[in-house]
């Protein structure tokens, strides 16, 4: 049989006898392709040991050998030359992870921007993978830097770096803020408690007079009159002064001066002046008796309340013999009542 004096597509495997096609009656190159219908060559048609290894190379024709005349799984892979499969030959989605073996892909292979977050494991991006600097802040989730990742020092290391009003109360641990971080002038009255202020905290000298509330340390009163009291030589008791305060059951100290004249009696033989005599009551309760003069001093410790302090004067004197006299007179008359507290 000659590829000359066979027709295009004349044999068809109904008219070649079961195992006619033999080694010795096929002619060199006379098997062509366009003279073999489409799957006429089957396994029932090829006489044993006919193809192989009578047929070599020389015996079929340059692309005689179609896709059409490949069987379905022929072609294994001693039969590929290396390197004959290139890009153009392999489909779209050929290649499955099964088909590439561990470590082929390298960093060359991959296109740009060929691997998106879908494509990388969980956890598979070690720190080592991660190039020095290139984590910016756009790429940290809020929230995400938590105190276990912040390095124990170096990290704010400006006051630019932290906004106004973000530190707060609960941010400063119990003794951290030094004297040396307090401004001068800014610890004011609202940010000393009371009672804060200790004896210690004072030093000597350091409270002025204007310091001092009012009737913080000592509580003063007074009384004046200037009038004058003609007594006469009458043994009764008149009130020269009296002045009403309130204390704390602090000591009260207490201090009457006056003017006096006394009485001038002339005896048969001789003369005697009659000085007056005081007395101090608190309320009702006479508290002090004076001698003859005209003034004295007292000091008490009553209990804390309102009480009136009246100074009485008396001549004290009942004498009636007498050849000449002149009346006793008080004038002038001053009480002043200080409560000290301290």
């Amino acid at each position: 049989i000659f590829a000359a004096v066979t027709a295009p597509a004349a044999i068809f495997p109904a008219v070649i006898a079961s195992e006619a096609i033999s080694v010795a009656v096929t002619a060199f190159a006379a098997i062509l392709s366009e003279v073999i219908a489409s799957a006429a060559i089957s396994e029932a048609v090829i006489a044993p040991a006919a193809i192989f290894p009578a047929v070599t190379a020389t015996e079929i024709a340059s692309d005689a050998i179609t896709a059409g005349k490949i069987a379905a799984g022929a072609v294994t892979a001693a039969k590929i030359q290396a390197g004959a499969i290139g890009a153009d030959q392999i489909a779209a989605n050929a290649i499955t992870t099964g088909k590439i073996a561990a470590g082929a892909v390298s960093a060359d292979q991959i296109a740009a921007n060929a691997i998106s977050a879908g494509k990388i494991a969980a956890n598979a991006i070690t720190s080592e993978k991660i190039l020095a600097g290139a984590i910016q802040t756009d790429k940290i989730a809020a929230n995400s830097i938590t105190g276990g990742l912040i390095a124990a020092a170096g990290v704010i290391t400006s006051a630019a770096q932290i906004d106004d009003a973000v530190i707060t109360n609960a941010k400063i641990a119990n003794g951290a803020i030094t004297t040396a971080k307090i401004g001068d002038a800014q610890i004011t009255s609202a940010k000393i408690g009371d009672a804060a202020i200790t004896s210690a905290k004072i030093g000597t000298a350091e409270v002025g007079t204007l310091k001092i509330a009012g009737n913080a340390v000592t509580v003063p009163s007074s009384a004046f009159t200037s009038t004058t009291i003609n007594l006469g030589l009458s043994s009764t008791w008149v009130t020269a002064q009296s002045l009403s305060v309130t204390t704390s059951g602090s000591r009260v100290f207490i201090s009457f001066s006056s003017s006096v004249t006394g009485a001038t009696v002339v005896g048969e033989n001789d003369f005697t002046n009659y000085i007056p005599i005081f007395r101090l009551k608190r309320d009702s309760t006479v508290v002090f008796t004076n001698g003859e003069g005209s003034s004295f001093t007292y000091s008490e410790t009553p209990a804390s309340g309102t009480y009136t302090y009246t100074v009485e004067v008396s001549v004290g004197i009942t004498q009636t013999l007498f050849k000449e006299s002149s009346n006793t007179t008080i004038y002038a008359r001053s009480l002043f009542i200080l409560e000290t507290k301290r």
